[in-house]
């Protein structure tokens, strides 16, 4: 089964995009559940820190990746409370 996190305009997520279209809240779902690699592009406006905080604390209790793309806001607290020494950071151009 392939599981991604699919955004679109209300922050849902397709679960299962191969055999099933169930959109639910992303923020509201138990992502440490999930098996795999996961694959998040979130909206980067201020409710990023929901997201990168979601990420950091599901990526504690499941095994397999969960990459995301976002700006490199290093400036901001939730860089430093969940990203900064607590994952392994790919800067690209």
């Amino acid at each position: 089964m392939k599981i991604k996190l699919v955004l679109d305009e209300k922050y849902k997520m397709l679960l299962d995009f191969v055999t099933t279209l169930k959109f639910d809240n992303s923020l509201s779902q138990d992502w440490a559940a999930l098996k795999g690699n996961l694959w998040l592009n979130p909206p980067y406006g201020r409710d990023l820190k929901h997201w990168v905080k979601k990420a950091y604390e599901s990526s504690i209790n499941r095994s397999g990746l969960l990459i995301m793309l976002i700006p490199s806001r290093t400036d901001t607290s939730y860089w430093h409370d969940y990203i900064f020494n607590k994952a392994q950071i790919k800067f690209i151009r």
